[in-house]
């Protein structure tokens, strides 16, 4: 087969190059440079650069292969649509349709199969360099002295290399009762066959939604699951022992790379998935939290529509003040003038304390109304304490909650947002006065989190908050998960804190709602689900609360940054 080496000769160069450069490193660990465990574990090392190199490939064929299972159902409902016509017309509009769908998912049906085909040459180098060792050990091989770095001692030295007995060059057919290489070669093609079987099962059983176990395409990878092993038994005795070891050692990373990615990056609607969020349920209940949709995790949407937020208040965070006592005449406020002029309480806001000793001043009590998730809000009595809030949202949700009254915990559910709130105010103020902006920023409680908004100051200062933005709100989510991360390091635990700009998640909140309500209209006019627009995990939780207050119901699926809402009939 020369003329395949003539195709494959620059392959089998790199493939030669990096087998020798693991067997002078083996070697100088202190392994027998002629011995076959050193030759062996070279051909392991092929195989590491080799799928190291091809991890990008793997996860754009993960992208691709659950874009296929998610098309599924309406690739079905297409092709039972155009069942029957065979006309030209008809056969091109349903190329087209299947085009579009591919391009609304962002798939690709060609994508999956990259690292197969890129993995194929390297796959058939290594079969040549190994095949031809004997004629290079002997000088006879016609196209050159040497492949690469691979001399002519060099294929000698691995020439006479064994494993168990069995030389890397050997195959099944050419044993000439040597039973070493047959019996070797038949682990080896078991080892292959278990390895391609699990993997595939892994694939086809647990990380598939039951839609994509039905029709054709579902029937022909169970019929592989089933096939592969034989073809495995047929082929791989025509192949070199070391071919063998490039295979199974190739199978074993693929089954622990697709064993790692579906228990972390489980196929929406799969039994993998199921079995992650159960998971986080069990790790959420150890911890006394709920599961909420975190950026990049597969999450549980367990949130509903609260009632009314409460007032906010506002840290003001002064640009020039009248001269004080410490103040730098015309100059920014020290840290401890500015904190108490930031925490100043407006009109109309709820008062705030600084952090320096002395009476609490009481939150304006007619600003504030207590919330009960899902029910109508009242009033709290001009004189009610922080306990007596705790206790008329214990009443508004129908009673008291066990022996032990539940306005403790109220209570210091409320002060450790707040806290949250200050400690964001706090690191949000250094990155204003680094950044040289100016701005007010407002602490407020809504919807059981912290929520930090940096206002403008004075007209004019919104230009220039806008920086903290960015494009599609990028900026504002990296300063959030900062701002959170600020939080965790003071308190120690998570923090679900909702940073905005400017009213930038408002206004987009308001868009989205009105998005979800024409989703809404149109699932109860079709009964069937809709799929929305990728969204970020903000926008998701939106949709979701506005679904779940009409009613229906939703959930995600995808992979970020594609993760989108599907809504669908209650």
């Amino acid at each position: 087969m020369d003329w395949m080496d003539g195709l494959l000769f620059p392959i089998m160069v790199a493939v030669a190059w990096i087998m020798v450069q693991f067997h002078n490193l083996l070697t100088a660990v202190g392994l027998d440079p002629a011995g076959g465990a050193a030759w062996a574990l070279s051909i392991v090392g092929l195989v590491i650069v080799i799928r190291i190199l091809l991890i990008p490939l793997f996860f754009k064929q993960i992208k691709a292969s659950r874009g296929l299972q998610l098309v599924q159902p309406e690739m079905q409902a297409l092709q039972k649509r155009y069942k029957g016509k065979t006309d030209p017309a008809s056969r091109e509009a349903m190329s087209r349709e299947m085009m579009e769908l591919y391009r609304k998912h962002g798939t690709n049906p060609f994508a999956s199969c990259l690292p197969l085909l890129l993995q194929s040459p390297i796959f058939f180098a290594l079969f040549r360099v190994l095949y031809e060792l004997p004629r290079l050990a002997e000088g006879t091989y016609p196209r050159a002295d040497s492949i690469g770095p691979m001399t002519r001692e060099l294929a000698a030295q691995a020439e006479a290399a064994t494993i168990f007995g069995a030389p890397l060059s050997g195959t099944f057919m050419q044993a000439d009762g040597n039973w070493n290489i047959r019996i070797v070669t038949v682990l080896l093609i078991i080892a292959m066959s278990v390895t391609t079987f699990t993997t595939q099962r892994q694939l086809t059983m647990k990380n598939m939604p039951p839609a994509a176990l039905q029709g054709p395409m579902a029937q022909q990878q169970k019929i592989l699951l089933y096939v592969l092993p034989l073809v495995f038994a047929f082929s791989g005795v025509n192949f070199p022992i070391g071919v063998l070891i490039y295979w199974t050692t190739t199978n074993l990373w693929s089954m622990g790379q697709q064993f790692y990615t579906i228990r972390r990056m489980p196929a929406p609607g799969s039994q993998a998935e199921a079995a992650l969020k159960e998971r986080k349920a069990r790790k959420a209940a150890r911890r006394g939290v709920s599961i909420e949709e975190d950026a990049g995790t597969v999450a549980v949407i367990d949130e509903k529509p609260r009632g009314q937020r409460e007032q906010p208040k506002r840290k003001d965070r002064a640009k020039a003040r009248p001269a004080q006592p410490g103040t730098k005449p015309g100059g920014r406020d020290p840290p401890g003038a500015r904190r108490a002029a930031r925490v100043a309480p407006r009109p109309g806001r709820v008062g705030r304390l600084p952090a320096s000793p002395g009476p609490r001043v009481p939150a304006d009590p007619a600003a504030r109304r207590v919330r009960a998730a899902g029910r109508p809000t009242a009033p709290t009595p001009p004189d009610a304490s922080i306990t007596d809030v705790a206790a008329s949202t214990r009443q508004v949700n129908g009673g008291e909650m066990g022996t032990q009254p539940d306005t403790a915990v109220d209570a210091d559910l409320v002060r450790r947002l707040e806290e949250e709130g200050e400690i964001a105010a706090d690191y949000l103020e250094e990155l204003l006065d680094i950044t040289d902006l100016d701005g007010d920023i407002e602490i407020d409680i809504d919807h059981g989190r912290a929520a930090v908004e940096i206002v403008a100051a004075e007209d004019g200062d919104e230009a220039s908050l806008r920086r903290l933005i960015g494009r599609d709100g990028e900026v504002l989510d990296a300063l959030q998960e900062l701002t959170r991360l600020a939080v965790q390091a003071r308190t120690g635990e998570r923090s679900r804190l909702m940073l905005d700009v400017g009213g930038h998640r408002a206004a987009r909140r308001a868009e989205l709602v009105a998005v979800a309500k024409d989703a809404i209209e149109r699932v109860r006019a079709s009964n069937s689900a809709l799929r929305l627009e990728p969204m970020n995990p903000f926008e998701r939780k939106v949709v979701h609360d506005a679904v779940a207050e009409a009613g229906l119901v939703s959930d995600s699926e995808g992979v970020e940054p594609q993760r989108r809402v599907v809504v669908r009939p209650a």
